[in-house]
């Protein structure tokens, strides 16, 4: 008995059928890795809003007094509700006191002062929830903020613990949230890692924010294919000219913010 086989046009149009949706589906995969990434913790990332009253004196006589808002990105770090910010984001005072004391020749006879009088953390799906300071640590300008209110329920966090380490040049994708006047939206960027300090710690340099603002504090900070790095900060240089401190945006690696959070926890 005779036996036919296929053509060579079928077989290849067998195997493009085949292969095609295959290959589709993975450069589709590929193509949107960071958006997914960026979906899986935006719910994490949150915006933090506080409120200081700013009194400047001169000569032991109060010369002005107001109260500030400031916003900036935070990061749920538990299921309770910690929140991790940038110190000098939610509290400025020890920043407004080293520019004082640089002005003038009369800064001596000038003095600032700061109290803040509430922190709100507005969650993803838009609910607010008043907060405090747990702790301070003005070396890695951090802070970790606790709920003063009772949570519904768990909220969606970041897991610091299981963080990776990059290289020069290495990819990193920077997630944060915008503030009132942005309507609270997500924004995220890609930036190269341009420098890695190591002393007094690793941190890396990375000199842009995904919004493009200097101001933008807070980001949460991971690989393209989404492990957790760490959180985009200033870090504070004292020049050594003697023309007083200068900040540098870096990123504190996740390990190095664990110490502070298990502090509270």
């Amino acid at each position: 008995m005779s036996r036919s086989f296929p053509s060579l046009a079928a077989v290849c149009a067998l195997a493009v059928a085949v292969f095609a949706p295959m290959r589709a589906s993975a450069e589709a995969e590929n193509t949107a890795g960071p958006t997914a990434v960026v979906a899986k913790h935006e719910a994490a990332v949150v915006s933090v809003k506080s409120v200081a009253s700013l009194k400047t004196s001169f000569g032991g006589r109060e010369a002005s007094q107001e109260e500030q808002e400031n916003e900036c990105t935070g990061i749920v770090v538990s299921p309770s509700g910690l929140v991790l910010v940038s110190l000098s984001a939610v509290d400025p005072s020890d920043m407004y006191a080293e520019y004082m004391k640089q002005m003038d020749e009369q800064a001596g006879q000038m003095s600032f002062t700061a109290e803040l009088k509430s922190i709100t953390i507005r969650l993803s799906d838009g609910s607010e929830v008043p907060a405090e300071v747990a702790i301070r640590d003005r070396d890695l300008d951090i802070a970790v903020l606790k709920p003063r209110a009772q949570l519904p329920g768990s909220l969606p966090y970041v897991e610091l613990s299981a963080s990776t380490e990059v290289g020069l040049l290495d990819d990193l994708l920077l997630v944060s949230r915008l503030g009132k006047d942005g309507s609270w939206i997500t924004v995220a960027g890609v930036e190269k890692v341009k420098g890695i300090f190591t002393k007094p710690r690793k941190m890396y340099f990375v000199p842009y924010s995904p919004s493009g603002e200097d101001t933008d504090l807070g980001a949460l900070a991971l690989t393209p294919d989404g492990k957790i790095v760490g959180m985009h900060l200033y870090r504070r240089v004292t020049g050594a000219t003697g023309r007083g401190p200068s900040y540098l945006m870096v990123v504190m690696p996740a390990k190095e913010l664990l110490a502070v959070i298990r502090q509270v926890q």
